[in-house]
């Protein structure tokens, strides 16, 4: 894949409708079986940052960002000092056709680079337990194990949470 065809941005609010169906269609090829969000449209059509990655103009790749809040906190093991200079990663999809392409580091390292130019000081995100894919690709990309979150209503649902320290 020629990297001089991919093309990282960030999109702004007022144009996520403009990108929503092929966002879309990438997440529902991705959501993990029996996660419980299988349509997570809210952290698509809610979130604060949307990066895109396209290829030859088409979109391959998302992710959608919000600052973190305590609440998405409160069930971890751990406690983190919250400051408004933390975001976390709602969902991080790569097209299943461009995965294990280098395309997720692409816009991994875009997202890092964003966050060191606004002054943010972590990033967070959560991981399905059963996800292990995903797991080793964050700690390939620098993120480190922070905790296991468990979800109050029935236990059912746990994920790992990761941290990754902008420098």
């Amino acid at each position: 894949m020629q990297k001089q065809n991919i093309e990282v941005k960030r999109i702004e609010k007022s144009d996520f409708k403009k990108y929503i169906t092929e966002i879309e269609q990438i997440h529902n090829e991705n959501a993990f079986p029996n996660n419980g969000y299988l349509v997570d449209e809210d952290y698509i059509k809610n979130a604060d940052i949307m990066f895109i990655v396209t290829l030859n103009n088409k979109i391959i790749a998302y992710a959608s960002l919000n600052p973190l809040v305590e609440e998405l906190v409160r069930n971890t093991e751990l406690l983190i000092g919250i400051e408004k200079k933390n975001i976390q990663i709602e969902q991080l999809a790569v097209k299943k056709i461009n995965q294990d392409r280098g395309i997720g580091n692409i816009l991994l390292d875009k997202i890092k680079e964003y966050c060191k130019e606004v002054n943010i000081s972590y990033i967070y995100l959560y991981t399905m337990k059963e996800n292990e894919k995903a797991q080793k690709f964050y700690l390939k990309n620098g993120f480190k194990y922070a905790g296991l979150w468990v979800s109050e209503e029935d236990n059912k649902y746990k994920s790992y949470f990761y941290e990754y320290e902008v420098k």
